[in-house]
């Protein structure tokens, strides 16, 4: 095993998030249908959970990513993270992952367009990070 090798970790973070919006065809045909255009002509579309909701965990998901970039160096095959740091690396991570995946599906359990979305049944972002030993193969 080189040096570097016994001196880094290879650091691949992953981060989930819902999409929000979702073209609404009722509308677009009425709109298309009522102003005589063409089909390309346009789409409109809504949103499905309430932008607040998105914008907290999009706000924790920054964080965890501009936190991470100061931590690591970046390389073409992941962000190299020096091993001296990989408990203090993975106790803050930890603590972003824990607040992004435990955000109360009741903040948004009812979307915009009207629809209910149930808690239980609602998909939820996730964020994960991939710690990877550098070893030969």
């Amino acid at each position: 095993m080189s040096e570097i090798q016994s001196k880094v970790l290879i650091v691949k973070p992953t981060i989930a998030m819902l999409g929000n919006t979702r073209t609404d065809e009722e509308i677009t045909e009425e709109v298309h249908d009522r102003e005589h255009m063409a089909k390309e002509a346009g789409r409109y579309v809504k949103n499905l959970y309430p932008p607040a909701y998105l914008r907290h965990i999009g706000k924790i998901a920054g964080e965890a990513r501009k936190w991470h970039k100061t931590q690591t160096i970046c390389s073409s095959f992941g962000d190299m993270l020096p091993t001296v740091l990989f408990e203090k690396y993975q106790f803050r991570i930890n603590g972003f992952i824990d607040q992004f995946n435990s955000t109360p599906r009741s903040t948004w359990s009812v979307s915009n367009s009207g629809s209910r979305c149930l808690p239980r049944r609602c998909p939820g972002p996730v964020m994960w990070w991939w710690i990877i030993s550098a070893r030969k193969s």
